[in-house]
């Protein structure tokens, strides 16, 4: 029993001191000074025919169905009296999102994460073997993680967004995630 606390404690430690390296890293190249040739832009990437980066854009049915699912299951996780019931929750809607188009999907969660909503899971921020979580401590973070998934570039223009606020040190790790790999 201790051993398996002393191993997620020892696996916390190892993802916090990598997350700080990055940010110690990141801040570093961006106190440096440069020259005019060699100045950084961070720009978003190119909007991809993927996903509909603009709000006037109207969703399709299936886009506004699945957007309509994912507050379903927010509703579900809030409502939620413990961590088997996130489980259940996330295992239901991984299953329903693999069985959409990814475009859609991507679209989906876009939008989702746009409106600022989200509901806790009592589950932690757990990280598997490909790097991708195997639990998530919120909706938001699940999906910011499903997104890279599915769709990097997507996910690499709502990191910028996660990662221009200080809101969920889980959403910014997942962000800088993204971010780094698209």
């Amino acid at each position: 029993m201790t051993g398996l606390g002393l191993q997620n404690s020892r696996a916390r430690l190892a993802m916090l001191g990598v997350i700080i390296i990055g940010v110690v890293v990141l801040l570093q190249q961006l106190r440096q000074p440069r020259g005019p040739s060699q100045s950084v832009l961070f720009t978003a990437p190119a909007p991809t025919n993927r996903v509909k980066l603009s709000a006037s854009e109207p969703l399709s049915p299936a886009e506004t169905n699945l957007l309509q699912h994912l507050k379903s299951k927010a509703a579900e996780l809030k409502a939620a009296k413990g961590s088997v019931e996130g489980r259940q929750t996330f295992a239901d809607l991984r299953r329903y999102l693999s069985n959409v188009p990814r475009e859609s999907a991507a679209t989906a969660i876009k939008n989702w994460l746009d409106t600022g909503e989200d509901a806790p899971t009592q589950l932690e921020f757990k990280v598997g073997r490909d790097g991708s979580l195997k639990e998530a401590p919120s909706l938001r973070v699940f999906l910011l993680d499903y997104l890279a998934q599915i769709d990097p570039a997507a996910a690499s223009s709502c990191a910028e967004k996660v990662l221009s606020t200080m809101n969920s040190p889980d959403e910014w790790a997942v962000s800088l995630r993204s971010y780094a790999l698209a």
